[in-house]
């Protein structure tokens, strides 16, 4: 198969910043979700938004180790990739979507890629763990 070089554009969308108020959310996504007994977790306290074990770059290099590019792919595709997913209390991926696509087969390679990966660290609510929702982009590029 194809190597491709994977560009990780708009990574700051995925990257914590300092924070100047109660929250650590960066990514415009990130969303605390409903727990399992459809409670809402109190979100005037501090959060913190899940994240990939030693950060986003360790996330990145994970992706472009392990991600094929689709044989089935006629031509050199160039594009982003957004996956939407839930990062559960226990630092499972769960609920993947594709929330912008770029083809077929490699929307499915990007999902199945995210489906492998380690666990995460659960993002917080008030020192708790929480469910939250995130997106990623991967951008292909030749």
């Amino acid at each position: 198969m194809k190597k491709i070089l994977l560009l990780f554009a708009i990574s700051i969308m995925a990257q914590g910043v300092a924070a100047q108020s109660k929250s650590d959310v960066t990514n415009p996504c990130a969303a605390v979700l409903r727990d399992e007994g459809g409670l809402l977790p109190d979100t005037s306290l501090a959060m913190v938004e899940p994240s990939y074990p030693d950060g986003i770059n360790a996330f990145y290099k994970y992706v472009s180790d392990n991600l094929e590019y689709p044989s089935s792919v006629k031509g050199n595709i160039s594009g982003t990739v957004v996956l939407k997913f839930i990062v559960e209390k226990n630092g499972r991926v769960s609920n993947i979507e594709i929330a912008q696509s770029l083809n077929k087969a490699i929307d499915n390679e990007c999902v199945k890629v995210l489906k492998k990966s380690p666990r995460w660290n659960a993002g917080t609510v008030g020192g708790k763990a929480a469910r939250f929702t995130y997106c990623l982009p991967i951008e292909f590029k030749y």
